[in-house]
């Protein structure tokens, strides 16, 4: 086992969130959820496995929730009427689907596997189905953001927790802007070695690539299609808080890079995602007169369309052959991505996915038995339709629960914001999501989204565990009549 510098430093952040402010801890795992490729420790002995500083870290995120407000409000956050009830149900059939479906169906379907050689390097292979390492490790991986949900509703009824989370997704969107430029600028200087601290996993890192004459930027990601999917998801955020008005310079800004950040990650998940995301908030924005919610900054909205509009037509007319350009590197990047060899690799995957699908009779393989190309069809085949039922159920209250009535304005529309990061990751992972786990950042926007559902706690709730206990004697308010009666 070897512990890294930036896992030293993760190890020395967890205890010191354990004393210091929530907002400490909150904005922690935020920041860290991001470090995808940050490994706190490579576990020589089993492999090389990395655990990710965001993995290390919620051991310490986890006992700041209990230690903060008590072990009862953190279990709250899985009893009905919290969206954390459907995820309770989804757990405890993920255990038992881990646990026995492997044995169960052995050898009734095939699937995607990783399968390592003598040297230790991972490979794809349609095998059999049998148990193997990835029932454990997603099962891991899947109730740790479970836990990370659990830490996050509790500790967002605080008082000033949505506070916290709020100046914590501000972070985040700072901090991804930032490694997107510097992974660009660092590849063309020759001096990527100085990200080399936040890559210290022990898994494919394809960090140098080009498509187009452009840098593929990946940030904090392995991959550019992953950076894609988490800028999906923070320009949903931003763009979100810009309509309401929230910090406009700040989050209009921010906006714009996310937008820039996508336009030039060159890939495909990238445009094929934000086209989606784009339809559905138009969608959403004009149909609100329908259902008595007003449209938020109608004539901006508007006045983008049309100058959007306008600027491709001009384009069109009066540079030809920078459009000629531009439609030949969207072909290359989309539809290209789906006939060569990679996307049809990935459609196998699929059709492989929903034949397990089928063959356990819709009741899945055990999550972490199979891959896919798409995170609806790896809960299909995964958990089956039950588990797509309740993973449903969650995302929908989640949605559509009715905010506690005694939320300020301001936190309404963060949530409002939260609630479009999570349709954005739901959009990016439907297109490219192969395994269970789709990131705690995910659970953390998700606890902090059903606990604006419910009252926050009151600010002395629990405050011994926060504070040294001091002994005095019984008398010591007393009156000295009282003591000497």
């Amino acid at each position: 086992m070897s512990l890294t510098a930036i896992g030293a430093f993760t190890l020395v952040l967890g205890f010191a969130s354990l004393f210091m402010p929530v907002g400490l801890a909150i904005g922690s795992i935020a920041v860290l959820s991001i470090l995808r490729t940050a490994a706190a420790l490579n576990l020589t002995s089993v492999g090389g496995l990395s655990v990710i500083c965001a993995n290390l870290f919620l051991l310490f995120y986890m006992a700041r929730a209990v230690r903060r407000v008590g072990p009862a409000p953190v279990l709250q956050s899985l009893m009905p009427p919290s969206p954390g009830f459907w995820l309770l149900l989804l757990a405890i059939y993920a255990v038992v689907s881990a646990l026995f479906f492997p044995r169960m169906m052995a050898g009734i379907t095939d699937t995607i596997s990783i399968v390592r050689d003598p040297d230790g390097k991972a490979a794809l292979q349609l095998r059999p189905l049998e148990n193997n390492s990835m029932y454990l490790s997603q099962l891991i991986y899947f109730l740790g953001g479970v836990a990370t949900f659990m830490a996050t509703f509790a500790l967002t009824r605080l008082p000033d927790g949505m506070r916290h989370l709020r100046r914590a997704i501000y972070l985040v969107l700072g901090l991804h802007v930032l490694l997107g430029i510097v992974d660009v600028l660092t590849y063309q200087t020759g001096t990527a070695f100085l990200l080399g601290f936040i890559r210290t996993a022990n898994y494919a890192l394809l960090t140098d690539a080009e498509k187009g004459g452009l840098k593929r930027i990946t940030g904090s990601f392995s991959e550019a299609s992953a950076f894609a999917c988490f800028s999906l998801v923070l320009f949903a955020i931003s763009v979100s808080l810009w309509l309401d008005r929230q910090r406009p310079r700040v989050t209009g800004c921010f906006a714009v890079a996310m937008l820039v950040l996508l336009l030039a990650s060159t890939s495909g998940t990238a445009y094929v995602g934000l086209a989606v995301f784009l339809l559905a908030l138009v969608l959403y924005e004009f149909g609100g007169p329908f259902v008595g919610r007003p449209i938020r900054r109608p004539i901006a909205l508007f006045s983008i369309a049309v100058l959007g509009l306008a600027f491709l037509m001009l384009l069109l007319l009066l540079a030809p052959s920078i459009a000629d350009r531009v439609q030949e590197f969207f072909e290359e990047t989309v539809v290209g991505k789906i006939s060569d060899a990679s996307g049809r690799e990935r459609m196998m995957w699929n059709e492989v996915a929903f034949q397990n699908f089928l063959d356990s009779y819709g009741l899945g393989v055990g999550i972490g038995g199979a891959r896919a190309s798409s995170f609806l069809l790896v809960l299909l085949s995964n958990v089956g339709l039950p588990g797509f039922i309740l993973f449903a159920g969650f995302v929908a209250s989640l949605l559509w629960m009715r905010l506690e009535r005694t939320l300020s304005a301001e936190d309404r529309r963060f949530v409002t914001a939260l609630r479009c990061g999570l349709v954005g990751a739901l959009i990016a992972e439907s297109i490219v999501g192969a395994v269970f786990d789709i990131g705690l950042f995910v659970y953390v926007m998700a606890g902090g989204i059903a606990a604006a559902s419910f009252a926050p706690h009151r600010a002395a709730i629990r405050q011994s565990f926060d504070v040294p206990l001091t002994i005095r004697p019984a008398f010591a308010n007393a009156s000295r009549s009282e003591a000497l009666a």
